[in-house]
């Protein structure tokens, strides 16, 4: 039985050894204890941010992501923050259980720009 329908990396290399990456250790590690399980990571290249988002969590922790330091662990929203993204204009939103979206301004240490309650629980990032 022939495998037509290959798909991925291994069907355009010629022998599937060849297929596998190698990923090596980083030597940055995270140190910051947290309160839970990491749900979610984003990383914003224009910001050159890693936010991190933990399970059932009101906070957001923000990385540098050169040198692996905090840059700022802050409450987000009054729920469980659920997703985070990159607006133009040096925005920063947030969506949580709590039915808002949370806009945030990373050129001035993340300070609240504007709060928007919304009728549904925004779950989807762009």
């Amino acid at each position: 039985m022939k495998y037509k329908y290959l798909k991925g990396t291994a069907r355009q290399k010629k022998s599937f050894i060849d297929a596998v990456r190698n990923y090596h250790l980083s030597p940055i590690k995270d140190k910051q204890k947290h309160e839970s399980d990491i749900n979610k990571i984003f990383f914003f290249p224009k910001l050159k941010h890693l936010f991190v988002l933990e399970n059932e969590s009101r906070k957001i922790k923000i990385y540098n992501y050169i040198d692996g330091k905090i840059v700022k662990n802050f409450e987000a929203n009054n729920g469980t923050v659920i997703c985070a993204e990159y607006i133009n204009k040096n925005t920063v939103v947030t969506s949580g259980s709590d039915n808002a979206l949370m806009f945030w301004d990373p050129e001035n240490d993340y300070n609240l720009l504007n709060k928007i309650p919304t009728r549904e629980i925004q779950l989807v990032c762009i």
